[in-house]
């Protein structure tokens, strides 16, 4: 996982990288299919924070499309739609 942006009224980054992993063998997201194919695992996962923003939802949207440009990570990485 590419990192993730976050805001005062969202999940801590703790508590979402928690979702993530335990989804690995129980669901269908991006992240469980990814860490379930051969040669991977839970003990692969990383996430971490690359910017704490301060604002409200509308600035939050806003640093995570320029993220997600910047890395390219609809192409190159799990991201599967643009917010």
């Amino acid at each position: 996982m590419w990192g993730a942006v976050h805001w005062k009224n969202q999940e801590p980054i703790s508590n979402t990288k928690i979702q993530h992993r335990n989804s690995i063998g129980t669901s269908s997201s991006g992240v469980a299919l990814h860490f379930e194919k051969r040669g991977h695992s839970s003990h692969n996962f990383t996430c971490f924070a690359i910017e704490k923003v301060v604002g409200d939802c509308f600035v939050l949207a806003a640093r995570e499309r320029f993220y997600i440009d910047k890395m390219d990570v609809i192409s190159k990485g799990m991201n599967t739609h643009r917010t």
